[in-house]
């Protein structure tokens, strides 16, 4: 019984044995195929959650860093709304990062379990990348951006933010 308490998987499994050898005698399906492909889906899900955890951890803000932010930054430089060249180099500098980030997790990731796992590791990514490209409107807009980066306007381009005392 003591050993029961330390280890109780080996215990449950003597216990269940029988029950199982009369489970698969009454039952024409195998109970050993079942448990095997109950244990490939529950891979297949934890797999999925970690490649949507990897997207929106890494991915979503990589491209969003350089598909979007970057070449916004760079365009307000260059029509001199921006006074330095700082955010260019932040949304650069980010976006290399969070992928670098995104391919150290996949190479430590890949492969961990099964190729089940695996194959939920890419479907729960491609899903992420899905509910990505779904929800890009929402992303942050042009006062959005301004606001990250307004430390840096030139107030005779962009007067939109001003002092407001309220009264």
């Amino acid at each position: 019984m003591r050993l029961a308490k330390l280890f109780p998987a080996p215990a449950f499994a003597v216990l269940i044995s029988p029950r199982l050898a009369v489970a698969q005698s009454v039952f024409p399906v195998r109970v050993g195929e079942v448990l095997m492909w109950s244990e490939y889906l529950g891979m297949l899900a934890v797999g999925w959650g970690v490649g949507v955890a990897v997207w929106l951890v890494s991915g979503q803000p990589a491209i969003t860093c350089l598909f979007v932010d970057l070449p916004r930054a760079w365009k307000l430089r260059r029509e001199h709304v921006l006074t330095s060249s700082l955010p260019i180099y932040k949304y650069l500098l980010g976006g290399a990062l969070l992928s670098v980030l995104g391919a150290i997790l996949v190479d430590q990731l890949w492969g961990f379990w099964t190729s089940a796992f695996t194959v939920g590791l890419l479907a729960g990514v491609i899903v992420g990348a899905g509910h990505s490209v779904v929800n890009v409107q929402k992303l942050g807009g042009p006062v959005d951006f301004l606001e990250a980066n307004q430390r840096y306007l030139n107030e005779d381009e962009v007067p939109l933010f001003t002092e407001y005392d309220g009264a």
